[in-house]
């Protein structure tokens, strides 16, 4: 069975990045596909939220090729939301639209539990109001309806500084590190 070619969504290949006299990306490739989430884990001070911002086109440098109308979500480290009164359910439906809101609401992300949903976005921990950004980014682009049943952990291959090889075991949603950065691409 021949699978079809798919047209890569962003690519980026050798690149390089250099902050000072520190060299914080050493010739680091990439290539994603349409609909690919992308997360990186590791230890502070790596590249990881660098990296982030080079693939989301917010820093140089060359090396980072995107298709036209693609769209790239960065969920940073830091989340703040102009209106902390207001509750997380209105929050996301201001942010993506009522009719996106009703099509896929926010609770169905699963990123939130449905208790938290009607309070004040200042009420709620660090960790929810980050997931609750992190679903206004992936809002947009998750198909209806966004629940899905369990599934187990995905482990896969990620290559290590100094060229050490090893293996991520995916997480549980509700279990994912503080520090993690995300980048989603869609078609727009």
């Amino acid at each position: 069975m021949r699978r079809a070619k798919v047209e890569a969504a962003l690519i980026a290949h050798d690149v390089v990045r250099v902050l000072g006299d520190r060299r914080v990306l050493d010739g680091v490739s990439l290539t994603a596909a349409p609909g690919h989430r992308i997360g990186l884990i590791g230890e502070n001070g790596v590249g990881k939220s660098t990296l982030l911002l080079v693939l989301a086109g917010r820093l140089g440098p060359e090396g980072v090729r995107r298709r036209p109308g693609l769209r790239v979500g960065l969920l940073g480290q830091d989340t703040e939301f102009d209106q902390p009164v207001r509750t997380a359910r209105a929050t996301y439906a201001a942010a993506v639209g009522a009719a996106r809101a009703e099509t896929v609401p926010l609770g169905s992300l699963g990123l939130l539990p449905e208790r938290d949903l009607d309070k004040p976005v200042g009420e709620l921990s660090v960790g929810q109001r980050r997931r609750l950004a992190l679903a206004l980014l992936v809002a947009p682009s998750t198909p209806a309806p966004a629940r899905r049943a369990h599934q187990p952990p995905v482990t896969q291959p990620v290559r290590r500084a100094g060229g050490r090889s090893g293996a991520r075991a995916g997480r549980d949603r509700a279990r994912q590190p503080r520090s993690l950065d995300a980048l989603t691409m869609a078609r727009s």
